[in-house]
């Protein structure tokens, strides 16, 4: 544990939970951190400049457990979620799995909140309504590089720079612009995490805001810029499509387009199955077959549709308000085999 010597810091009470009988008394453990660098020095090199308006805190957790990883986060004013970080610290420690499924001791006056995608539970926190967001995907077997993603994927998002594999294993971070610590909860070990950097507009957690149906009549506020692989040839632009391409192959011909929709990510997913000739998913299965890609600034979800004939190659993300959908469609044996420069093409994918 580091403790850092400043005349204010911020605590985090941790409950280690007796038994699963609920016989032995709980204990509760503390530990101290260094008290919020100044948002001028967070906004220093390596910040990116266009997150200055946005200072935000970010409390996190992970928590593996069984074939799952499961992940805490509430993010906000700076100021605000530090009110939180104690109640947050206690919620997230109390961690106990009954036949797979979790509890927890919510603290008096969170609200549940509506229903999302790739989210177990959402609770509304105070008058600001604050979020935190609750959820999983299947544990992967290098458990210490999914630490290390997931909290660099965090620390992006915050405009921070990110930690190496040795930073995470000392536990330190760049510059003392944040905390990472280990504790415990009735159900193993976990990482928690307090962050404070300046939140880019555009840098939000994968899969939020795509339970409801996103609005797509805002004005766009940047331009969408892409590579395309040198062989794809221009497509039809269509009503709707911000970008359209032929790819031309021995097996046949394949079609690229980029367009903005509404709808929950399942229900256009499902759409998509059901192009193919697949069946639909249902939220179980969903979070089992998407992955997730990083391009820098955009989380990208991503999925591989192959049916018996005919196959799609998916990418979907947010900016600007809107969500995003880039699609590979076409013969599965073209399909799969432009499957390296489909990632190629998501990875080029930026706004000016």
């Amino acid at each position: 544990m580091r403790t850092h010597r400043h005349s204010c810091v911020w605590l985090i009470a941790v409950l280690v939970a007796g038994a699963s009988t609920g016989c032995e008394r709980e204990q509760i453990h503390s530990y101290t951190a260094r008290k919020d660098a100044p948002l001028q020095e967070l906004a220093g090199p390596g910040r990116r400049p266009d997150a200055v308006k946005s200072p935000t805190r970010m409390l996190g957790g992970i928590l593996p457990q069984d074939d799952q990883i499961w992940f805490f986060k509430l993010t906000g004013p700076p100021d605000q979620v530090a009110a939180l970080a104690e109640p947050f610290g206690v919620f997230v420690t109390s961690t106990n799995f009954e036949n797979s499924e979790p509890r927890w001791n919510v603290p008096e006056g969170w609200i549940v909140g509506p229903e999302k995608p790739f989210r177990y539970r959402t609770y509304l926190i105070g008058p600001g309504k604050l979020e935190l967001s609750i959820s999983s995907l299947p544990r992967p077997a290098d458990l210490d590089s999914a630490y290390l993603d997931n909290i660099n994927r965090w620390r992006n998002q915050l405009s921070l720079p990110g930690i190496t594999a040795a930073e995470l294993t000392a536990r330190e971070t760049p510059g003392d612009d944040g905390e990472i610590v280990d504790s415990t909860s009735p159900a193993g070990k976990l990482v928690l995490i307090n962050f404070v950097g300046l939140m880019a507009p555009d840098a939000m957690p994968p899969f939020a805001g795509m339970g409801e149906g996103v609005p797509n009549n805002a004005e766009p506020q940047s331009k969408l810029v892409y590579a395309k692989p040198g062989h794809w040839e221009p497509g039809d632009r269509k009503t709707m499509r911000e970008a359209a391409f032929l790819i031309r192959g021995p097996q046949g011909e394949a079609e690229a387009t980029i367009i903005t929709a509404g709808g929950s990510l399942r229900d256009n997913v499902n759409r998509w199955r059901e192009q193919v000739a697949l069946p639909p998913w249902s939220e179980d299965e969903l979070k089992q077959n998407v992955e997730l890609l990083q391009t820098g600034r955009l989380d990208i979800v991503t999925v591989d549709l192959s049916g018996p004939k005919q196959a799609i190659l998916g990418g979907i993300f947010q900016h600007d308000g809107k969500t995003w959908f880039v699609k590979l469609m076409g013969p599965t044996e073209l399909v799969q085999a432009e499957r390296a420069h489909f990632e190629a093409f998501l990875q080029s994918i930026t706004f000016e």
